[in-house]
């Protein structure tokens, strides 16, 4: 999905109402999910694609979507609050058995 999310950001996913243009995850099994624009609803089927390529996917059913891309959190934010966080944690932890 690439460039709307990247490698590393946290997705938060939920299930609600989709609709055309919404970023949906949907899977074969428990163990391959795509999570893809929604690009088409025909019935009982929806297509869709990823941003960055050039064709869509084919179609998938409609029981096949699992949940709607509520909102993401880039990489770039989340990593250094964690490191942070621990850091932060470290130092009370070793302040205070000193």
């Amino acid at each position: 999905m690439v460039p709307t999310l990247q490698p590393g950001d946290i997705v938060f996913l939920g299930t609600f109402p989709y609709d055309i243009g919404d970023v949906i995850m949907w899977c074969n099994n428990q163990l391959n999910c795509v999570l893809h624009r929604l690009v088409e609803i025909e019935g009982d089927a929806v297509i869709t694609k990823g941003d960055a390529n050039p064709l869509p996917d084919p179609p998938v059913s409609r029981e096949m979507v699992r949940y709607k891309l509520l909102f993401s959190l880039p990489s770039y934010i989340w990593i250094p609050l964690y490191l942070g966080i621990l850091g932060v944690s470290y130092w009370y932890e070793k302040k205070r058995f000193s």
